[in-house]
């Protein structure tokens, strides 16, 4: 379950690079149709196209004389040399870089993001790319592997550098990113910095950083003292070093092997705005370790997957700007307090997997008029509303597996913009609203209860992907389905009469579950 909710949110993560990606490239300007193209710079990216395969002709209008036309480059207004090149391409293109890039004196932008570039090595004459003056360098995605090359430290006026989801690279050491004095953003997701002991004293020389994503590097405690460091105890983790930053205002840490305590040093990141430490191994009363952060600018806040303890009684108050708080596989204990509706400005709550116990009321989410996203699964919680209460919110996504709703089922979620629905193991006791059947939901778990009466019929047009109905008492035949059901539960009711002989309504079915239940007849031929 912890593997599948990581690799999920990694999925979700890379997604968000992509859609951010493709919105820089849709926001650049195009070069004005007057400015004339340098000559040895258009056969300088001929050169480079000639090392590229590009089945899906993403490059087709890089022909004929005017380079600064063609898609993904950008010339100066003033001198026509090329200042940006941007090809991606959805993992279409493949290839070699060729050192021809080296052509292009002027370039101060390059982005060669998702692309296939057959693991090989990133060439080391990128460091040497427009004489060292390049500002932003993007090759996330590209399938690279080996070491990155120490000689990107030679582009010190980079303020960007994306080297994310390169599963087979890595760094022995960091040395090289201190040089990059300039950088404003350095993000490296998935690379391999497990021998890398030198990176705090590497980013803590880096004083203009504002975003900082090291997750899922394989980042560890141990390291050897830092010189002119304040650093007084390793028990702590070791971004301890890291007191120079008072600039920074994302920090992505999530996935390493970190297993102490929260220095008191990030006090000092009066601007940090969003800090992911999700799974790691931090051990630590949950209090404490938020006391140990500046609250004021604080939106986001991710410490799932951890060993957190404690309760959520003390420090609420203290971060009234959050939009995000992710506390999710924990060892969180105590009561939810009804203090959390002080936190107004809430999109997404995860609570999930902890040991809260005690009852949630209306009262709770008095304030809570922003929250989408609302996950308290598998806590020992009783939610009780009114049966005529009506949400302050409107929730795309909500999770209550294994706490208590019913026994009816609970009028309140009755919300058009949910798309994602857990209610299992909820002890309902009740039939399957209508509102349902007409719901926009993509994903639908009803299982572990005690539904009865007769699987209502959806529109053949319904958005949902995930039907689970699971270990009810529902009874009667199996109605038509909606055609772009994908997963289907319906397993240990008391469902009757003779299997469809049609793919029930839905051609894109992958997985059907029907045991336990009370068939007769043939199994169809479309069903094997």
């Amino acid at each position: 379950m912890a593997e599948s909710s990581q690799l999920l949110r990694v999925v979700m993560l890379l997604t968000m690079y992509f859609l951010l990606f493709q919105r820089i490239s849709s926001a650049l300007p195009p070069t004005p149709a007057g400015t004339l193209c340098v000559p040895r710079e258009r056969d300088a990216l001929l050169d480079f196209k000639a090392g590229l395969t590009d089945p899906s002709n993403l490059l087709s209008s890089w022909r004929g004389v005017e380079c600064c036309r063609w898609t993904g480059v950008v010339c100066s207004n003033r001198t026509g040399h090329v200042v940006t090149l941007q090809v991606k391409s959805d993992w279409a293109i493949r290839g070699e870089i060729r050192p021809s890039l080296l052509t292009l004196r002027h370039l101060k932008q390059l982005d060669l993001s998702y692309n296939d570039f057959g693991l090989k090595h990133i060439p080391t004459f990128i460091g040497a790319l427009g004489r060292g003056r390049l500002m932003h360098l993007d090759l996330s995605l590209s399938n690279f592997r080996g070491r990155i090359p120490p000689h990107l430290g030679n582009l010190s006026d980079l303020v960007s550098l994306q080297l994310n989801g390169m599963r087979y690279a890595y760094s022995r050491d960091l040395a090289w990113v201190s040089r990059l004095r300039k950088l404003q953003v350095l993000s490296m997701l998935h690379i391999d910095l497990s021998r890398a002991v030198d990176w705090t004293h590497a980013i803590n020389m880096l004083p203009n950083l504002i975003e900082l994503d090291f997750s899922f590097c394989g980042l560890r405690n141990s390291m050897p003292p830092l010189v002119h460091s304040n650093l007084t105890s390793l028990v702590t983790l070791t971004v301890d070093a890291l007191e120079n930053l008072t600039s920074i205002q994302k920090i992505n840490l999530g996935g390493n092997n970190f297993t102490s305590m929260v220095p008191l040093t990030f006090k000092k990141m009066k601007k940090l705005q969003e800090l992911v430490l999700s799974n790691n191994f931090i051990n630590m009363d949950v209090a404490e370790l938020l006391h140990r952060l500046p609250s004021v600018e604080m939106r986001v806040l991710h410490l799932d997957y951890n060993y957190l303890t404690g309760s959520l009684l003390t420090w609420l108050g203290l971060f009234s700007n959050l939009n995000e708080m992710s506390l999710d596989h924990n060892e969180l204990s105590g009561e939810i307090p009804v203090g959390i509706r002080e936190l107004k400005k809430l999109r997404k709550l995860w609570l999930a997997s902890n040991n809260l116990h005690g009852t949630i009321t209306e009262d709770h989410f008095t304030n809570l008029t922003t929250l989408e996203d609302l996950d308290i699964s598998d806590n020992s919680l009783n939610v009780k509303v009114d049966s005529t209460w009506k949400s302050p919110f409107n929730l795309s996504s909500a999770c209550f597996r294994s706490c208590i709703l019913g026994p009816r089922f609970p009028a309140w979620l009755n919300q058009p913009s949910i798309s994602y629905l857990d209610v299992s193991n909820t002890s309902i006791h009740d039939n399957i609203p209508v509102w349902i059947v007409t719901s926009s939901m993509q994903y639908l778990d009803l299982s572990r209860n005690r539904l009865v009466g007769m699987l209502p019929t959806f529109s053949l047009s319904s958005p949902l992907i995930t039907l689970q109905v699971s270990s009810n008492q529902i009874a009667g035949p199996i109605p038509t389905l909606p055609k772009n059901l994908l997963h289907l539960d319906l397993s240990g009711n008391n469902l009757s009469g003779a299997l469809p002989s049609s793919d029930i309504g839905s051609p894109m079915l992958k997985v059907l579950l029907l045991f336990n239940n009370s068939f007769s007849g043939t199994i169809p031929c479309s069903l094997l």
